[in-house]
């Protein structure tokens, strides 16, 4: 499930919508369109970091941080300014929250917080695309569809379970990982300490 292959079957989808909405955004023939190409992709990872900071939120949980590419969000104190963790864990961003008000992170919220960025990215992508489709052939339509391609990529990325260049899984494999069922019954070995003999 989280073999190379899937990742590159991710990415290689993932960069055909890309390159639909790069020829969307220039074919608008104007200068927003060259530049929306350069912005589309962080502005779909940050209404990704931010559906999954919503659904932390709506289930109690502290919210700490929001990272989206170079940029983060800290809350306590209340700082915005580069994220300390760009390029080395994550490029694209990440959502840290921990528990608060006496809400516990069940299983259920869980996946409701892993969800939210997928789901966030799902939603753009129709809401721009049913406008897009609606409108007339402008400028800002066709911005409007070329946003929407780009934020069904973001979501092919995170919805398709693959294995992260850092070894994590994406949202989808941690997703799935909700659902492992680990008796409590079985016992589990001790941890050995450093000094003990293999």
């Amino acid at each position: 499930m989280l073999s190379s292959i899937n990742r590159g079957a991710a990415r290689l989808v993932a960069a055909a919508i890309g390159f639909l909405a790069t020829i969307v955004f220039l074919g608008s023939g104007n200068v927003i369109g060259f530049v929306f190409v350069f912005v589309a992709p962080y502005l779909a990872i940050v209404i990704h970091e931010l559906g999954h900071a919503t659904a932390a939120w709506i289930n109690g949980m502290h919210v700490i941080e929001i990272s989206a590419g170079p940029l983060a969000l800290r809350t306590r104190p209340l700082r915005f300014g580069p994220s300390e963790t760009f390029l080395g864990r994550d490029v694209g961003g990440h959502v840290l929250h921990d528990e608060s008000r006496g809400r516990y992170l069940t299983r259920t919220a869980d996946r409701w917080i892993i969800a939210g960025g997928p789901l966030a990215n799902l939603a753009t992508f129709a809401v721009c695309y049913g406008v897009g489709w609606l409108g007339a052939d402008t400028t800002e339509v066709r911005l409007m569809m070329g946003f929407a391609l780009a934020s069904l990529a973001a979501f092919v990325l995170s919805a398709w379970p693959h294995r992260l260049n850092s070894g994590r899984g994406n949202d989808a494999a941690q997703f799935l990982r909700t659902f492992e069922f680990r008796s409590p019954l079985k016992p589990k070995r001790p941890a050995r300490s450093p000094w003990q003999a293999p």
